[in-house]
């Protein structure tokens, strides 16, 4: 049988994402602000797209992608 036709070949993508915000114990204000929680949102959903498409793709992509890194 040929080799091919037995092993699995791919990648698992790889990201960064950020935790739930934990409000420090001197803060009067117990929850984070919606731009905080937006933030993080946005930032995880952009850097699990960034990953996957990097997966799926064979691009000659930039090293950075826009979130600093």
């Amino acid at each position: 049988m040929e080799m091919r036709n037995r092993v699995w070949v791919g990648t698992i993508p790889v990201y960064e994402t950020l935790g739930e915000p934990v409000t420090g114990d001197y803060s009067l204000v117990k929850e984070a602000p919606k731009a905080v929680v937006e933030y993080r949102k946005g930032r995880n959903e952009k850097e699990k797209k960034w990953a996957e498409l990097v997966a799926r793709e064979k691009l000659d992509l930039p090293l950075e992608h826009g979130n600093g890194a």
